[in-house]
């Protein structure tokens, strides 16, 4: 089996867009040349799309929106845009713009970590409520729905294809702010609502990685006296699990998982919090995990708790698709 190269996604400023402008082009007439309903006709040129991202540059260098992208091995595969109102009574809503993923990259949680990062980037700048709109059925409208936006309304006929068929136009909007706080407690994972979360969590490292990749705890592992099981609820409900394996002086964090409705409310950053303090009330010395490096959110949240890059840690042997990390406590 050939193993595509990782991919990182960042943010970008004016000056990089400038420069990289050929690149971006580049993606936005695949998308465009590949059927995409994304403002543009079948018909465009490089020099469309060149003063396209020259705009985009500016206003970017003005502070009026905000620019990511997705590469591997110094290639751009994909974008995406927090684009800010801009209305003395919107200070708070932002607009996710143009996201696109090249052809060659699809299929590959690109679309999900470009839009993560989005979101995570748009809540740190104050802007708690987002608004996008996408083509009616497409892959977009999928993304979205999977990635806890609400679906407000469809207007038929709304624009076109790049070939000049008419098409239905979907909006959705998301809430980052918290409803309440978030409180995290050891559980058993043996209840119907975790049970949902494991399955959900299984169902997408299956759709990103081969089995022999897939290092998930069964249930029977979870119910472990060694393993402290962590929910996280907002209220009674639950936004998300976490488990952290003692062994020795040291501990593993395993079966993460937060519900497309509650990411980017800092959620995944209490259950870490959490699996700190049983693995230091356990007298851990270190904590390790091992992700997949196509997990663009868990890699973000882990680095942002300070965990670092290290070498394959037993029981794992060495993975092209594993990313194995600690942090010292």
């Amino acid at each position: 089996m050939t193993v595509p190269a990782p991919y990182s996604i960042r943010r970008i400023e004016a000056a990089e867009a400038s420069a990289r402008a050929d690149e971006l082009a580049a993606v936005l007439l695949d998308c465009v040349y590949g059927g995409a309903s994304v403002s543009f006709m079948a018909d465009m040129t490089r020099g469309e799309a060149l003063a396209f991202w020259a705009k985009v540059a500016d206003g970017v260098g003005r502070g009026e929106r905000l620019l990511f992208v997705a590469e591997s091995e110094g290639r751009i595969l994909g974008t995406v845009q927090v684009v800010a109102a801009g209305l003395p009574n919107q200070p708070h809503r932002a607009d996710i713009a143009k996201m696109l993923v090249r052809r060659d990259g699809r299929c590959r949680g690109i679309g999900a970590a470009l839009l993560a990062a989005a979101e995570a980037a748009a809540h740190e700048a104050g802007f708690w409520l987002l608004v996008l709109d996408t083509v009616e059925n497409g892959e977009g409208d999928r993304l979205y729905s999977r990635g806890g936006w609400r679906r407000v309304g469809l207007i038929p006929n709304f624009a076109l294809w790049p070939d000049g068929r008419l098409c239905g136009t979907v909006y959705f909007y998301k809430d980052l702010r918290a409803q309440g706080p978030v409180t995290v407690a050891r559980e058993p994972p043996d209840q119907p609502e975790v049970r949902a979360f494991l399955e959900a969590s299984d169902a997408s490292s299956a759709a990103l990685y081969p089995a022999e990749s897939n290092h998930m705890l069964d249930m029977a592992a979870l119910l472990a006296p060694s393993v402290r099981f962590l929910v996280a609820r907002r209220g009674r409900e639950a936004l998300g699990c976490g488990a952290v394996v003692l062994t020795e002086d040291q501990g593993e964090l395993k079966r993460f998982f937060v519900t497309p409705q509650a990411r980017g409310q800092r959620v995944g950053d209490a259950l870490v919090a959490a699996a700190e303090a049983q693995a230091r009330q356990a007298g851990a010395k270190v904590l390790r995990l091992e992700t997949g490096i196509y997990s663009a959110a868990a890699l973000a949240l882990y680095r942002s708790n300070g965990f670092r890059p290290i070498e394959a840690f037993e029981p794992y042997a060495p993975d092209p698709l594993s990313v194995f990390m600690e942090k010292r406590l």
